[in-house]
C-alpha cells in the first residue's frame, strides 16, 4: 500500500502559535521557500517547550513516517522533538513510549523517520523539544492508504430491508464498514451489489484472505436462507482462512467514534467482541471474593493458604451497539486463590464458585460486611463507567468509588450472602453476571 503525504494532500494543520501572519502555519510544507512577505518556515511566537504542530484527520490513519527541515533562507530550525497522538483531540499518547527523536541540524536536510511500529489516530502532535536561535521548520507526515472498496455480488435479488441486526452486527464484526451495508444497481445485466468501504490498515496478504473468507460466509448465508444450500466445504475454507485479530469499528457508522476490538472465533458462525484492556495486573481490573462466614474454601478451611477468589480479566467481552460488557465471560482472564463452596446456614452447598464476574464484590461475613472488593480501570481506552451500582443479597452493603472521569471505579461490597454489582444484574446469593456493565464514551 503506498504512503500518502497528510500536509501536501491538504489536510488540516494547526499549531500552538505564530510569531505572525509571515510566519503562519501555511508556511509548514517541505520545501516551502520565502514569497512575497512569507518566510521559508512556520515560527512559532515564542521559544518554550509548550508549543506543537497538530495534524487532524478526518478518520482514523496508520500513521508510518515523518521527515522535517529546518527554515529555509535563515539559520533557525528545530533540534529535537517528541509526538503524541490522540483520537479525540483531549487524550493523549505519546509516540513509541516518548522517543525523542533527532530532527535538523541546518536549514534545508531532510531528516526522516520511519517509525518502527506505526500507529492509528485522528490527530498528531509534534513538540519541539530543543531548536536552533528559534522553533521553525518545515516538515511532512505519511499515512498508509487503506481504503479500499469491496462489491460482493447478491446470489438473487433480495431487498435492503430483509438484511437483519444480527448479520449487519456478523459483517461489522468481520470487517471495519464505514457505512456497513448500502446497496447498488450498477446495470440491468447485474445483480444486486453489497458495497462495503473498508478503512481498517491490514497488509495486503492478510486483506485478501479476510475478504476471501467473509465473501465465501456472505454468499453462502444468503443461499442457505434462498435454497438451503450446503455450507460444509465453504466453512472448512473459511476455518483455513479467518484468524482472530483486532479489528476498528465505528459506533453507529461515526467515523468520530472508532472502536478497536478484538475479535474471537472469527472462523466460526459466532465471532465474540472484546475490548482490550490497558491496565492489567494484580491490583487492576479485578473481582474479590472474600472467604468467610457461609463462603468457605474447596479446600479445607483451616489450610494456612486459604486465598480468597480473585478474578483478574485482561479483555471484556464488548458489544459495541450497544456499548455493555458481559462480566461473566472469563476467556481473558486469570483467577487465583481457592474455589468457594456457598453454603446455607445448615451448611448445605448453594452454589459453587470458581471465577468471580467483572464488577462484582462479593462475601458472606455477615450482615453489611463489604469484606468484597473490584476494581474497575478503564484508562487508556475511550470508555468510562456509566451503569449505577447497587447492593444485592441478604443483608448485602456496598459502596463505590468514582474517578478519573470516571473510568476507575473501586467497590467494596458483601452480606450474608451478598454483595455491590451493576444495578441490572440478577445477583444476590446467586452467582449473577451477563450482559450488565454499561459504559459510555468518554468526554461525550
Amino acid at each position: 500500500m503506498s504512503l500518502i503525504p497528510a500536509i501536501k494532500t491538504g489536510m488540516a494543520v494547526m499549531a500552538s502559535s505564530e510569531y505572525d501572519a509571515n510566519h503562519s502555519i501555511n508556511n509548514i510544507r517541505i520545501n516551502f521557500k520565502p514569497k512575497k512577505h512569507c518566510v521559508g518556515a512556520w515560527c512559532a511566537s515564542v521559544n518554550d517547550c509548550n508549543q506543537w504542530i497538530q495534524i487532524s484527520s478526518d478518520k482514523p490513519r496508520k500513521w508510518c513516517e515523518i521527515i522535517t527541515q529546518g527554515r529555509n533562507g535563515c539559520p533557525q530550525w528545530v533540534s529535537t522533538y517528541k509526538l503524541s497522538y490522540s483520537n479525540n483531540a483531549i487524550n493523549w499518547f505519546e509516540v513509541e513510549n516518548g522517543q525523542i527523536f533527532d530532527a535538523n541540524y541546518d536549514c534545508d536536510t531532510e531528516i526522516s523517520h520511519v517509525f518502527k511500529k506505526p500507529f492509528e489516530s485522528f490527530f498528531v502532535r509534534l513538540i519541539p523539544l530543543s531548536w536552533n536561535v528559534h522553533i521553525s521548520m518545515r516538515m511532512e507526515i505519511f499515512y498508509k492508504n487503506t481504503e479500499i472498496e469491496l462489491f460482493i455480488p447478491n446470489p438473487d435479488p433480495f431487498p435492503i430491508e430483509d438484511i437483519s441486526e444480527d448479520l449487519i452486527w456478523h459483517i461489522s464484526s468481520f470487517l471495519n464498514c464505514e457505512d456497513l451495508l448500502k446497496l447498488s444497481l450498477v446495470s440491468k445485466k447485474w445483480h444486486n451489489l453489497v458495497w462495503l468501504k473498508l478503512i481498517k490498515p491490514f497488509n495486503a496478504k492478510s486483506l485478501q484472505k479476510k475478504l476471501l473468507g467473509f465473501s465465501l460466509m456472505f454468499l453462502n448465508f444468503w443461499q442457505n436462507q434462498i435454497d438451503d444450500y450446503s455450507i460444509g466445504d465453504i466453512e472448512e475454507k473459511r476455518k483455513n482462512i479467518l484468524i482472530d485479530g483486532y479489528f476498528t469499528i465505528y459506533y453507529q457508522s461515526n467515523r468520530y467514534k472508532p472502536i478497536k476490538l478484538y475479535i474471537h472465533n472469527l472462523n466460526t458462525i459466532d465471532p465474540q467482541s472484546f475490548l482490550d484492556l490497558i491496565q492489567i495486573g494484580p491490583n487492576f481490573n479485578f473481582s474479590n471474593f472474600a472467604i468467610g462466614g457461609c463462603a468457605r474454601a474447596y479446600q479445607s478451611a483451616r489450610s494456612a493458604n486459604v486465598q480468597n477468589l480473585q478474578t483478574n480479566f485482561e479483555k471484556l467481552r464488548f458489544n459495541p451497539i450497544e456499548l455493555v460488557v458481559k462480566t461473566d465471560d472469563y476467556t481473558f482472564s486469570k483467577t487465583n486463590g481457592n474455589k468457594i463452596h456457598q453454603t446455607w446456614g445448615n451448611g448445605d452447598v448453594s452454589h459453587v464458585f470458581q471465577q468471580v464476574p467483572y464488577a462484582t464484590a462479593r462475601d458472606c461475613y455477615g450482615y453489611s460486611s463489604k469484606k468484597g472488593s473490584a476494581n474497575i480501570d478503564l484508562r487508556g481506552t475511550i470508555f468510562a463507567v456509566s451503569s449505577n451500582f447497587t447492593a444485592k443479597g441478604c443483608g448485602a452493603a456496598g459502596d463505590i468509588e468514582l474517578s478519573e472521569n470516571n473510568q476507575v471505579a473501586i467497590l467494596r461490597g458483601g452480606g450474608f450472602c451478598g454483595g455491590f454489582y451493576p444495578e441490572s444484574d440478577t445477583a444476590g446469593q446467586e452467582p449473577g453476571g451477563g450482559w450488565v456493565l454499561d459504559l459510555k464514551f468518554i468526554n461525550l
